[in-house]
Order: C-alpha cells, then structure tokens, then sequence
C-alpha cells in the first residue's frame, strides 16, 4: 500500500470511546476491499491512555497516523487538524462508535471518480431516512428539497466523500464554537462549491446510536446553533428558482424543523418553564415569520399543522408549552 500518496484519508476523532467500540471501528477499515487509503486517529486530549491499547494497529499498519491533543478541543478541532494532516485525494470522515461495511470505501471512490462529481453519498444503516441512487448538477440538487433535504444529504457528515482539494482551496473548516449542527455547516458550504453530486442506495455506514451523545444532551444554546443552520440550510435550496411543489415542501421541512427545536426543550425538560424566553425567541424569529406566511395553500400541512403554528403565534410561549404537552398526552394515548 502507498501510503505516501494515499487516494483516501480517513479520519477518526475520539473521545472517551469505550476501547471495544473503537477497536471494531478500526476493524472494520482494516479489512476494506479498496487498497489506497490512510487512517487518521485523532485523539481529542482523552483523559485516559489510548496509544497504548492501539499499540498493535500502530505497529503493524503503516497507513494508520496517530494525533493527540493535550486537552479537549472537540470534533470540530479534532476534524480540522485530520484534514491539515490528510494527504489524500478525497476525505472520508468517521465517528468513532460506528463502523463500516468492507466495501465502503470503493463504493464511495467509485461513485466520486465519476466526471464532474464533488461530492457522493451513500446509504446509513439503522437509520429511517433512505438514500436514492441519483448523479445531478448542484442546481438540481439544491431545486429538490423533497428529495434531497433529509439528515443523510445535507446534516451528517460520515456517511460522505469529499475532495480534499476543494475543502483546502476554499479554506473550508468545521466551525469549532458550535457543539451540535457542525457537520451541517460544513456541509452547507461545501456543497455550494460542488459541480455534481452523487448518492448511491447502498447502506455500508453503520450508526451505532449513542446515548450520551451531543443530541441526546442537554444544551441550552441548541436554537443559538441550529437557527444558523436552519437558515443556511434554507437559504441554500432557496438559491435557485423552485418549483410550486418544492417550495411548499420547503416550507413543510422549516416547520418540522422548528417543531423539533420545540421538542428538544420540552422532552428533556418537560416540567421546566424556564426555558419559555427561547420558544419566544423562536416564534419572534425571521424563520417563524416565514414560516407562517401561505399556509393555507400548502398541501403538506395538515389542519392539526397549520392550527399548531397559528396556535404558538397567538399565545407565544404557553401555546408551545400546551400543545406540547396535548401531543405527548395523545402520542402516549396511541402507544397504549
């Protein structure tokens, strides 16, 4: 293997990864069907001592690297000194919990070897959200958000590959003061930048569900972070000319969108009224105002949508809070 010049770099934050979840990661890159590629560990100041227990990778494969920070910077550092260490021709990012089929790094170089193509994008396991097989232009992509605006195309970042040289080119880094929704933006710019983009079916990422990961914890500035990427997201598949259809769909992603920055606050705390000052920072957002404009018209809502978000306007805060409550009550209701 040359590992001088690798066509793929592959890199692996970690932090306080339990060692067996991180060994079958490993593994499972070890044992890939594509020859060319280099793995980048890099160790995000973990308070205990992995080098030791990776001796074995570290001694007998000479396409793995191994960085180490003295303390904490978190995944956006972490991700940002693997891409100034890359020496590959295209970047493929891993969470360090999850694992790969054998065949995910060729199905991924196959599909980015294909003229024109910046970006391509495979299928997640243990995940809800599909992906199809599709090659277009930018423009198609960014035209179709009821296709293409789904978590596996424009929020999470392991299940892609990228060319390294546009991210070094453009400058591109993941933005280090947010602690949920950096892949997102990362992403955003990214695929502004692209020619073509390439989605295949296959499922060869697996997502090992954390539940002490950055979504499942509890952050009082998640609207700060996801309002950001709520409107670069908008903003981008609102760059072109959309068709009828597709801009009431976009309108219908903003509302479940801002329906889930809703969620986040009451499910983790459903007692709390303290934060009542952010559900009204959020209804008195410019998205919220764009959100409630054409309803009416649009078919992807429902009766039960559009009172909803009528509702939350009237009565702001404790319109959120009720219905909240209201939908929990009629979810639990429906399981029982």
């Amino acid at each position: 293997m040359n590992t001088a010049f690798p066509e793929i770099s592959v890199i692996i934050p970690f932090y306080k990864t339990p060692f067996p979840k991180l060994e079958k990661c490993l593994e499972s890159f070890l044992q890939q069907d594509f020859p060319s590629f280099e793995l980048l560990l890099i160790d995000d100041g973990n308070p205990i001592e992995y080098r030791q227990m990776l001796g074995k990778y570290l001694e007998s494969n000479t396409n793995i690297s191994y960085f180490q920070f003295n303390s904490n910077k978190g995944v956006s550092e972490a991700r940002n000194l693997g891409i100034d260490k890359a020496k590959g021709k295209y970047i493929v990012f891993c969470d360090s919990d999850d694992y790969v089929e054998k065949n995910h790094l060729s199905l991924l170089h196959s599909a980015i070897e294909h003229p024109f193509v910046d970006l391509a994008i495979c299928g997640v396991c243990e995940q809800d959200y599909s992906v199809i097989d599709s090659c277009i232009e930018r423009a198609e992509f960014v035209s179709s958000p009821s296709k293409y605006s789904s978590v596996q195309y424009i929020n999470f970042m392991p299940n892609k590959i990228l060319r390294r040289d546009l991210i070094i080119q453009n400058n591109l880094k993941f933005n280090s003061s947010f602690r949920l929704g950096e892949d997102a933006l990362f992403l955003n710019q990214y695929i502004a930048l692209c020619q073509k983009i390439k989605s295949i079916s296959n499922q060869s990422y697996h997502y090992v569900l954390d539940e002490n990961s950055a979504m499942s914890s509890y952050h009082e500035k998640y609207w700060d972070w996801e309002k950001l990427v709520i409107k670069s997201q908008f903003d981008l598949f609102s760059s072109v000319e959309l068709s009828e259809n597709e801009n009431n769909y976009l309108k219908y992603w903003l509302y479940r969108k801002i329906r889930r920055a809703f969620s986040y606050y009451f499910n983790r705390r459903p007692d709390d009224k303290s934060y009542f000052y952010i559900f009204n920072q959020i209804i008195s957002s410019e998205l919220f105002s764009t959100l409630e404009k054409g309803l009416f018209n649009n078919s992807y809502f429902s009766f039960l949508d559009i009172g909803l978000v009528y509702f939350w306007k009237i009565f702001k805060a404790e319109g959120v809070y009720l219905t909240s409550k209201f939908l929990k009550l009629k979810q639990l209701i429906k399981k029982s």
